[in-house]
């Protein structure tokens, strides 16, 4: 076992028969001890911000990676919601070191990968969404296509039959603790509410009783609901892939694995839906216990013939996509991702001009370590530059497409400053090009919606990292950037700030500040008093 990347077969035999004979509820107890000991000086290096702790040498490394392998074997819950946590910290980065410990965090990949397939996919899932190095992601990718084939699904399939409902029912779970009803109520992906019911009273904070009487039976509930509030966000951003993945159902498939599934159902039925047919095309939306289109009409051709997609909103009218923002807003819906307020990028004259690539986001300044902590964030593969051989360019590869994209970035070396680490603050943006294989793509030739969920990404770097966004900007005595950030101020409105504006002028008149406010060109203007 000792230095091995994964542990053989033989050797989970006997482990297996060693937890019997030590008995497992001995083995669970302990291990929890230990690893919830380890995830702690993990939080603890974080906290202090200093890699001094020696416990992570390789005969403890060693230790841990067999505890870890064991759980896979035992499938005990507590314990796989244990390496869970535990696996999510090993990754997480430290400034000047990076993952704190890669090897026991692949160890958790591994034990999940050989738990029965609904319980390890759905955390195998939630890693891929939560962690963004290449590696760790190849790593995750490897384990999934190996339990698909073992199991006989597509990647896609697996992956949603693993979704984990949690005894859920209509958005509540109910569970009797003592002489009190619990009753977990999940609104949407960021509010889950717990109250405590007795009779015909509730309340929202946990009775002494139970407190006194009923201390493990409220652990539990606990850590149910930090599961839960774990595991949404991820099945959420699984679900916005599927714009770039094209994901397609039959209406039956979707209606039992989104629309009727007591998780799913949470992200699905806040969504819009892209229903067709033979003879019928159709966008709908789950309300009321029925699918109604943009005018509230139900739609009534549904069976298990027509297929179903994600809506995008690329493709259609602007007052078809305004139908949906007024659904919305009628309907007082807040959707788990945007989808009908979703940017879209058409591609320009100007990009059809330049044939082989795109100055729109070209000549902005953006502060670097913010723009690499996005470009993680959304899966491209960008490290810092500094003052040495570090020159590198954004990418992302979509693999479905076959293509891949490239943000060219590079930094002044006259002019940037570095910090104490020589890393630069500070870099430039340049062309977006497009790649299949070793051909670069023509911007004609890029499909409608690569380009435009591609260009969405990058104008959300340029949005948040841009040195123009800070109010507080002093004259930096660099004439370059000075001029950049006053010029940024009077440019025009990307997609998403003219999607806030439109936004804005339909709420306003609603607000009692309604007279007071005004728009000005791109500035909404608020006249106050001082008293």
């Amino acid at each position: 076992m000792q230095g091995k990347a994964n542990p053989s077969e033989k050797w989970m035999k006997e482990v297996n028969l060693k937890v019997n004979e030590i008995g497992v509820d001995t083995v669970v107890k302990t291990y929890d001890e230990w690893i919830d000991l380890c995830a702690n000086l993990i939080r603890q290096i974080h906290k202090v911000g200093e890699y001094h702790f020696v416990y992570l040498k390789d005969i403890n490394h060693d230790i841990l990676k067999g505890i870890i392998w064991s759980c896979g074997v035992i499938n005990n819950p507590d314990l796989n919601t244990r390496i869970d946590e535990y696996g999510l910290l090993a990754f997480k980065k430290l400034s000047g070191v990076g993952a704190i410990s890669v090897r026991t965090g692949n160890a958790c990949l591994f034990s999940f990968s050989i738990l029965p397939f609904k319980e390890g996919i759905s955390r195998l899932t939630k890693f891929k969404m939560k962690i963004k190095y290449p590696s760790v992601l190849k790593q995750v990718e490897k384990y999934i296509s190996q339990v698909a084939k073992k199991e006989g699904y597509s990647k896609e399939k697996l992956e949603e039959l693993s979704v984990p409902d949690f005894g859920i029912n209509n958005g509540v779970i109910s569970r009797q603790v003592g002489d009190y009803n619990a009753i977990i109520s999940i609104k949407s992906i960021n509010e889950i509410d717990l109250s405590w019911q007795l009779g015909d009273k509730q309340q929202a904070s946990v009775p002494i009783k139970i407190k006194n009487e009923n201390k493990e039976d409220l652990n539990a509930i606990k850590k149910l609901i930090k599961e839960i509030e774990s595991i949404m966000p991820a099945q959420r951003d699984r679900v916005e892939q599927f714009y770039l993945k094209t994901r397609t159902w039959n209406y039956k498939e979707w209606e039992q694995t989104y629309n009727s599934h007591p998780l799913m159902s949470i992200v699905s039925q806040k969504l819009i839906w892209h229903f067709f047919d033979a003879e019928n095309s159709t966008q709908g939306f789950y309300l009321n216990n029925e699918i109604v289109d943009s005018s509230n009409k139900p739609i009534t051709w549904l069976n298990e013939k027509v297929n179903v997609q994600l809506w995008h909103p690329i493709g259609f009218s602007p007052d078809e996509v305004l139908n949906w923002r007024e659904f919305l807003e009628k309907n007082l819906i807040r959707q788990p991702f945007k989808q009908a307020y979703r940017e879209v990028y058409i591609i320009t004259d100007a990009e059809l001009t330049t044939h082989s690539y795109s100055n729109r986001f070209a000549a902005h300044i953006l502060r670097q370590h913010q723009f690499t902590a996005l470009c993680k964030q959304r899966g491209w593969i960008y490290t810092l530059m500094g003052d040495w051989d570090s020159h590198n360019t954004p990418t992302i590869t979509l693999s479905l497409w076959n293509i891949r994209a490239e943000f060219y970035v590079d930094a002044n070396w006259q002019a940037t400053t570095t910090n104490e680490t020589g890393v630069f603050n500070y870099i430039n943006t340049d062309q977006v090009r497009f790649y299949r294989g070793a051909e670069q793509l023509n911007m004609g030739d890029v499909p409608a919606i690569v380009f435009t969920e591609i260009m969405r990404d990058i104008d959300l770097f340029v949005g948040v990292t841009s040195i123009g966004n800070d109010v507080a900007w002093q004259d930096s005595g660099n004439q370059n950037m000075d001029a950049y950030w006053h010029n940024y101020s009077f440019t025009e409105l990307s997609e998403s700030s003219k999607i806030r504006e439109s936004v804005l002028k339909r709420l306003i008149p609603r607000l009692k500040i309604s007279s007071q406010c005004s728009f000005d060109g791109k500035y909404l203007v608020v006249q106050g008093k001082i008293q």
